[in-house]
């Protein structure tokens, strides 16, 4: 099963979710989103293979 093309038009598939939904998408995604006090997101977590296919590091990325 591959997810690579279902994920060609994610923004299509997230304005099809509700709430709900995205935020499950999310905790399937990451495995953690880190926002400082003013709300900019400063680490990111990611499951496998996201971080593969999203060209990210094993174990996340800090974002300065």
């Amino acid at each position: 099963w591959e997810i690579k093309p279902m994920l060609d038009d994610f923004p299509a598939i997230w304005r099809q979710l509700n709430n709900l939904e995205r935020r499950r998408l999310l905790d399937i995604i990451f495995n953690g989103l880190y926002f400082d006090r003013e709300g900019q997101l400063r680490q990111v977590s990611v499951q496998s293979p996201f971080d593969t296919l999203m060209g990210l590091p094993k174990g996340g990325m800090e974002i300065k």
